[in-house]
């Protein structure tokens, strides 16, 4: 799971209430988050822009904690 995923959830936002703050259409939103499709330059500045992050950590992955405890073994 991406950065963005987990800041978007965590502020309450849905995929289309992001996609109305970016412009970035929902459908292109799902597939960002899903891996799917990799945002350009353009797109990355505007979601670092609206959730007010720099690039690099919003679209770092995140880790679950069965997958740190899983690593750790």
């Amino acid at each position: 799971m991406l950065r963005m995923t987990d800041e978007r959830r965590r502020r309450g936002w849905t995929q289309t209430r992001l996609s109305a703050f970016t412009g970035i259409a929902q459908s292109d939103l799902s597939a960002i988050e899903n891996g799917r499709r990799q945002p350009g330059v353009g797109w990355r500045k505007k979601l670092a822009l609206v959730f007010g992050m720099p690039e690099a950590e919003l679209f770092a992955p995140v880790t679950t904690d069965t997958e740190q405890q899983q690593a750790a073994r």
